[in-house]
């Protein structure tokens, strides 16, 4: 049941079952308590990153727009019964739990794994825990494992996490699980937090490394470039705007005429003024000059090695992300667009693994659909299409290819009309004469 959300009422625990006696099963190596290795940057940390860093805000959604664009075509299994069950059940995704489309939901999963490593679903349960009705999408800056005092995810006999800490906003209320009498006493809890059965949220996990329990997103690899970039970016900023008003230096008497202290504080006075108004008057004794500000090359060669390290974590093409048109030929952008599109097919299929294992299966064994199916993703095309076409064409064309005239004019026009791309009146017109010619020889024929 949907325990964030307080939609079904009180929880029953029955189907919560904790390893029962002797070694069937049992991970020896699990202990009933793990200090794991967390995340270095807090979740709240890496948003900030993600919506004040321009190049980190690009990456993350042209990521997910590229992934969204390939999309999620069909469900596969040799019962259509089964697909169509599976259908269902997400054409009503929503319905219950938050508003959201099976669409929306997907495109949350991808985006919080980039930015935080971890995305979290809840699975919502009718009243009678026999039955999953609805997914709802979870901050991952609210929840996280049960854990001791001293910050150690409590474990099962089966080396499990028992469970997860929600924590609630403020003015807000919901029932979460009992927690199971066994761990009652050694689990932390904080004021408006609940605990949720490790049954009810299904954990995705990017890229994980040692013990497994958190994932590691694409932000983090190069959080510290961005907060040395940003600290740069302010300075030079501050220092442009140092250089657009140019300090003044008055040089006060000459050989003529000793300044006193009140002529200099009078020149001071007027060279203050001089920021809020265009031009002031000075007598022959007073000397006036700006002082120029060097530039440093320097600086500038740690913000674009800063800047590099941060897509390289993002693993998106510079020259796309930035928009500040970096000098990358056709071929090489080409390169990094392939190399690209291996990273997102990579989340992808670490995503829809998770997602068939911790959420189709939990669906098919409650609501008994009689199979798990597969899922078949969308192919996606990193490849600017101009170039995929050019390849085709100039292999259509080629004199070592053994195609004829009237098949190579069909196709290539088949290909651009598919691809947007202008075709010429002249072989629209070559098509229809051919189609022509040929329904009038099958009515010959005939």
């Amino acid at each position: 049941m949907g325990f964030i959300k307080n939609i079904l009422g009180e929880p029953n625990i029955g189907n919560f079952k904790l390893s029962s006696g002797g070694n069937s099963g049992r991970q020896f190596s699990s202990q009933s308590s793990i200090k794991a290795m967390e995340p270095k940057v807090p979740f709240s940390d890496l948003e900030m990153a993600y919506k004040s860093d321009a190049i980190t805000f690009n990456a993350i959604n042209k990521s997910t727009q590229m992934i969204m664009a390939g999309g999620f075509k069909d469900f596969i299994h040799k019962k259509s019964n089964v697909v169509k069950k599976f259908k269902r059940f997400f054409e009503r995704i929503g319905d219950v739990g938050n508003d959201i489309t099976f669409e929306e939901l997907l495109e949350n999963i991808f985006r919080d794994q980039m930015i935080y490593g971890n995305s979290y679903v809840e699975v919502i349960f009718n009243e009678d825990d026999t039955k999953i009705v609805d997914l709802v999408i979870i901050d991952p800056k609210k929840i996280d494992y049960a854990k001791t005092s001293d910050g150690k995810i409590i474990l099962d006999d089966n080396g499990k996490p028992i469970g997860y800490i929600f924590k609630l906003d403020y003015g807000t209320f919901a029932t979460g699980d009992e927690i199971p009498e066994k761990y009652d006493r050694v689990i932390k809890r904080e004021d408006n937090t609940i605990f949720l059965l490790s049954k009810r949220v299904c954990h995705f996990k990017l890229y994980t490394i040692g013990d497994k329990f958190y994932g590691l997103g694409l932000i983090e690899p190069a959080y510290k470039s961005g907060i040395y970039k940003k600290n740069i970016e302010k300075g030079q900023a501050n220092s442009i705007y140092a250089r657009g008003f140019s300090p003044l230096v008055a040089y006060v008497g000459n050989e003529r005429r000793m300044a006193t202290p009140k002529d200099i504080e009078g020149v001071l006075n007027k060279l203050v003024k001089l920021n809020y108004q265009q031009s002031d008057a000075f007598p022959d004794w007073v000397k006036i000059e700006s002082i120029k500000l060097n530039e440093t090359s320097m600086a500038q060669s740690a913000l674009k090695d800063m800047r590099t390290d941060q897509v390289a974590a993002l693993s998106a093409p510079q020259a796309l992300v930035s928009g500040s048109g970096e000098a990358t030929n056709r071929s090489t952008l080409s390169d990094q667009r392939i190399l690209w599109e291996f990273t997102l097919k990579d989340i992808i299929k670490k995503t829809m693994a998770y997602f068939k294992k911790y959420i189709l299966k939990p669906i098919n064994d409650y609501n008994k659909y009689g199979g798990v199916p597969d899922i078949e993703w969308g192919e996606l095309r990193a490849e600017d299409i101009n170039i995929t076409a050019d390849k085709i064409i100039r292999l259509l064309t080629s004199k070592s290819s053994n195609i004829t005239e009237e098949f190579r004019d069909d196709l290539e026009e088949d290909l651009r009309q598919l691809m947007n791309i202008k075709v010429s009146g002249r072989k629209q017109s070559k098509k229809k004469t051919l189609i022509e010619k040929e329904i009038k020889k099958k009515d010959e024929d005939f």
